[in-house]
């Protein structure tokens, strides 16, 4: 789901440490990218901040013919609301 890059904003690499929240009867996909590891990474700079910052981003997921996907690319509207009280 995340091995492509999206287009947006320190989301053009290979996203990671992914949690789906369900909520409203709608799934998303929350995940981290680290947008200044685009390339090789020289043994210098692996310490570097550019290489250690971290982004989080979150898309929604979709069922699409018996597959689950999602467009990282696409806007997405949220608004997290707490479970219903037991």
């Amino acid at each position: 789901l995340l091995a492509t890059p999206g287009t947006g904003p320190d989301d053009g690499v290979n996203g990671g440490h992914p949690c789906v929240v369900v909520n409203q009867d709608r799934a998303y996909l929350f995940y981290f990218t680290h947008p200044g590891r685009n390339g090789t990474i020289a043994p210098t700079d692996k310490d570097s901040l550019e290489l250690r910052r971290s982004s989080i981003q979150v898309a929604e997921l979709q069922w699409v013919e018996g597959q689950l996907r999602c467009d990282r690319d696409a806007p997405v509207e949220i608004d997290l609301q707490p479970p219903p009280a037991h």
